[in-house]
Formats: structure tokens, sequence, C-alpha cells
């Protein structure tokens, strides 16, 4: 960025939020999963790519959470535009073995396609639906009606920068 103010505000907004701070530590997996996304993130935008990095990466990825595997596709697609599509496919295979071996084995050894988390949480309905609408709505509101709407405008407006795109596209897709 050009302008300090531009770098700063959303540090500032993101650093005051209590609301934020709460819910970034809150579960087992949610650092790990947030330094998996990161380093994701800054080898898709890095200028040297390491296809088997972001490969594997982006397997633990679809292992280490639920959603983690539309990160993994979103990683996958943007190096199949970026850089090819033999590129593309060794990160593809490389999350296919990751995520691919994990549910061979939960078929085979639980029975169940997802995982029980899903399964717990993930039963579409228009109720839930609306659920998830109302929680994020909560969020906003929590939020001091700013970091929702900040991290929206602020992806939007990235997307146009070929370095900023990416992080924009999976904050976009974690909303």
């Amino acid at each position: 960025f050009k302008s300090v103010l531009a770098v700063s505000t959303p540090v500032v907004l993101l650093a005051t939020s209590s609301f934020f701070a709460v819910w970034a530590v809150d579960g087992l997996e949610t650092m790990f999963y947030t330094m998996l996304l990161t380093s994701l993130v800054y080898l898709l935008t890095a200028d040297k790519t390491n296809v088997l990095l972001i490969g594997m990466i982006s397997g633990l990825v679809a292992l280490t959470r639920p959603e983690g595997i539309m990160f993994s596709l979103i990683a996958v697609i943007f190096l199949t535009f970026r850089d090819g599509y033999i590129s593309g496919l060794k990160a593809l295979g490389l999350v296919a073995i990751a995520a691919g071996g994990y549910e061979i084995f939960r078929v085979s050894y639980f029975g169940e396609y997802v995982s029980n988390t899903a399964i717990a949480k993930v039963h579409w309905n228009i109720d839930k639906s609306l659920e998830g609408l109302r929680y994020l709505i909560s969020y906003n509101a929590e939020s001091g009606y700013l970091i929702l709407p900040a991290a929206i405008v602020g992806a939007a407006a990235c997307v146009r920068n070929s370095r900023l795109g990416i992080p924009a596209i999976f904050a976009l897709a974690q909303i």
C-alpha cells in the first residue's frame, strides 16, 4: 500500500476488536489452521512458486478443518490459472493424497463420508442458513459494525491487485 492510513486502519480495527481476540483463540485447531492458511497465502503470493510446498500445505489445510478443502481447491485453481495446468495438477495430486487418503480411512473405519463435526453442524435447510446469517449479523454487531464491512470492502478493493487477490479471495470465501 502507498498510504500509511490504508495500512494502519485495518490493523487498528483488528487490534482493538475484543470480539475478534476472543474468537481467535476459541478452539483447539484455530491457531494451527490460521498458520496453515497464512502460509498458503504467503506461498501463493510469493515471487517464486514452490508447487510441492503449496500442495502439501493445501493438503494439511484440507485435513485440519471441514472448510479447509474449499481453500485447498481455491489454491489449486489459482495456481492452475497463474502457472499452468501442470502446476495445478501437481498441487491437486498432493491434496488428493492427503485428503483422499484420509477420506478412504474415514469411510473404512467410521463408515461416514464426512467428519462428525460436519454431521453435527451441517444438515442444510433454510433454518440453518438463516441461523448462519443471524450469526454473521451478530458477529458484525459485536465487532462494532466495523470488521465485517471493512473486510468485505477491503477484499473487494484488493481483488484487482495480483499480489493481494488471493488473500482477498480467501477472506471473501471465509465470510
